[in-house]
């Protein structure tokens, strides 16, 4: 079997040989161990399938970060356990790429040299628990069967989600709200959020989980029952509406256009004739909240350019190893800036690219576009190597969903809600049965 370069180096070797001896202690057990199913889905892998549907589906003031870290490490021993018990070989950690180590391991440096330790060994323990949940996504779920069955699941947590979503707006109380500026003055609106905190964070989420979704529906065996499931994804479709987040609708907007751009090249253009004519008929409200996107007089957008003018001067201060992790040390770091042009502190950057730079220095920001551009790569060589027209379409799904994030990361921190980044983690890890087919 051919290796890596990565595999090759002594990190490399001593990452692969620590989880090794970590599966084998992990499923010492005494009773014989069951045949392994032939599509791929046993307890383990419905036990994380559930477990990923119910931590999208549990509202924002029942959940903790938490319940994410203690699930992703419940997942990681017992996937390990059944590998082990079924006399496979468990997945390489080298696997998750130099790019992934090399971003998590400036995480670490960053944590030890960072004024607010504990706050930044917080956020490092969350990104370690969501490249765990990458892992072992990419271990447990190795054939088409077993990736249907997970996509199912993501379906039902979106749908569940985002009907929540829809009554609260509706019917329930509203903490959170957005000032549209129209050719009328300003008029206040609510935003809807779901079970998430913001309603940023469930435009992204809706972003992200679209694609794979429709895959789903587009796989069902029976005509009748592929209409009646995708045409049961315009409830998240108004859910995302309802959000009034820029980002999720341009993100949701490119992944679809990627996704037919592979798929269906020819829908293309009649699609985006469909969708203009549709922005026509949609209140004055949306149009404007679109449209703001090109005003840079815009009070969100010129709040944007201030932050990123000190946050680029934070970078310069701090290129090497960066400030630490969080929004504890990054309004601090803000705050002792000598000529800060932004008045109220932010807790982040508002960039996915600006802020490894400033939180880990331009060593974690290499990182994390690496690992970036790995995972793009291996979605899309995923979906050339695919062998079934299903198999395809789920993996350029996946690849749709990352492309849309890696243009939300932008003007948005997509991973400073875990929820989200745990989400991002597991169609990272989707990603990997492909690409590794004929390697493991």
């Amino acid at each position: 079997m051919e290796q890596t370069w990565f595999e090759k180096t002594w990190p490399g070797r001593a990452l692969d040989a620590a989880a090794f001896w970590c599966a084998r202690v992990a499923g010492t057990s005494r009773r014989p161990a069951r045949p392994e199913p032939r599509d791929g889905m046993g307890a383990h892998q419905w036990f994380l399938c559930a477990g990923l549907a119910v931590m999208l589906c549990i509202p924002h003031f029942w959940w903790d970060n938490l319940y994410g870290v203690a699930f992703s490490l419940a997942v990681l021993l017992t996937g390990w356990r059944e590998a082990v018990r079924h006399g496979r070989c468990p997945l390489r950690p080298t696997a998750l790429g130099p790019g992934c180590w090399l971003f998590l391991l400036m995480c670490l440096l960053a944590t030890a040299l960072a004024g607010v330790k504990a706050a930044s060994a917080r956020v490092a323990l969350f990104y370690l628990a969501g490249f765990a949940l990458t892992y072992t996504v990419a271990s447990s779920f190795r054939t088409e069967a077993s990736l249907n069955r997970l996509s199912a699941f993501l379906y039902g947590a979106l749908l569940l989600t985002s009907l929540f979503g829809l009554y609260e707006f509706f019917w329930g109380h509203h903490a959170t709200t957005v000032t549209v500026y129209t050719q009328l003055g300003e008029r206040i609106y609510y935003r809807l959020c779901s079970t998430l905190e913001n309603p940023n964070n469930y435009g992204e989420a809706v972003a992200l989980l679209l694609p794979p979704s429709l895959a789903w529906a587009l796989s069902a065996p029976r005509r009748g029952r592929r209409i009646l499931l995708c045409a049961l994804l315009l409830i998240p479709l108004g859910a995302l509406l309802a959000t009034f987040s820029r980002t999720g609708w341009v993100a949701l907007g490119l992944a679809l256009l990627l996704w037919l751009w592979l798929e269906q090249r020819r829908l293309i253009l009649p699609l985006l004739v469909a969708g203009a004519v549709l922005m026509l008929f949609l209140p004055d409200l949306f149009q404007e909240r679109f449209l703001s996107i090109f005003r840079f007089d815009d009070a969100s957008m010129s709040a944007r350019q201030t932050i990123l003018a000190d946050s680029l001067l934070l970078a310069k201060q701090h290129w090497l190893t960066g400030i630490g992790l969080g929004p504890e040390n990054f309004q601090a770091a803000m705050a002792a800036l000598p000529e800060r042009l932004t008045a109220e502190i932010p807790p982040h950057t508002n960039s996915g690219y600006l802020q490894p730079l400033v939180e880990t220095g331009v060593l974690g920001l290499t990182g994390f576009l690496w690992l970036v551009a790995d995972y793009l790569t291996r979605a899309y060589r995923g979906q050339k190597r695919a062998a079934s027209p299903a198999g395809r379409r789920y993996f350029r799904a996946c690849f749709a969903s990352l492309a849309g994030a890696a243009a939300a990361f932008l003007p948005e921190h997509v991973w400073f809600y875990p929820r989200v980044l745990f989400l991002w983690c597991v169609l990272a890890g989707m990603c990997f049965p492909a690409a590794f087919a004929r390697r493991d």
